[in-house]
């Protein structure tokens, strides 16, 4: 993966693990500080996923339905007008781009199991995977400056901390790294790049509509 970097794998390995202590220090920071699971953003989409995942747990369409946003069984109203948070009257967005964190701890739990910290490292390898594609797109752009480069992908602590958390901005990371990658890639398979192209501005605009605008 890290072959055609001009930085050695170690280098990007120590930067991954550099980035999941940003993830213990915001997992932490939303646990200690903001205690209230009512009032921390990171704990109460992870709960609501957790009360999906618990009522459609003998009803894998009514899950699926809610994971793709298709409703399928015709119940999903009904489970979704039982969460707190999946509808946010004080948000102003059009589009409602909590539901994407949501979504994404959906995904998750059953391989979680409920385990927070599975979908902590999750969220931090999407984010790292995201940053590590912006910076290949414009590595050949600053030959002999690539330290410079990493250190405005990889060294400002506010972009590292707060896509390391369980949040919609290491999805946003994510999946601006796929969409700026494949925009800078040169390549002869167009239809492959089409679809990330589409899957990268469709997970931007859901993650925050306001920044794929």
């Amino acid at each position: 993966m890290f072959k055609r970097s001009h930085f050695s794998s170690k280098v990007f390995i120590g930067i991954f693990i550099l980035k999941l202590l940003f993830g213990i220090a915001f997992y932490l920071v939303y646990t200690k500080y903001y205690s209230d699971n009512q009032t921390s953003d990171m704990h109460k989409y992870f709960n609501d996923a957790k009360k999906i995942y618990a009522l459609t747990k003998d009803e894998p369409l009514s899950y699926l339905s809610i994971l793709s946003g298709i409703d399928l069984t015709g119940k999903t109203a009904l489970i979704t007008g039982q969460l707190d948070f999946w509808d946010l009257e004080e948000s102003a967005s059009v589009i409602n781009d909590s539901r994407m964190i949501i979504r994404f701890n959906l995904l998750m739990l059953p391989i979680s199991r409920g385990n927070i910290f599975i979908h902590l490292v999750s969220i931090v390898f999407l984010s790292f995977i995201g940053l590590y594609l912006i910076y290949c797109s414009f590595e050949k752009y600053f030959r002999n400056h690539e330290t410079l480069l990493l250190t405005a992908c990889f060294g400002i602590p506010s972009v590292m901390f707060w896509s390391s958390g369980i949040m919609k901005e290491g999805v946003l990371i994510f999946f601006t790294g796929v969409f700026i990658y494949q925009l800078f890639k040169q390549t002869h398979q167009q239809l492959l790049r089409i679809i990330c192209l589409t899957i990268g501005f469709f997970g931007i605009f859901f993650a925050k509509f306001y920044v794929a605008i």
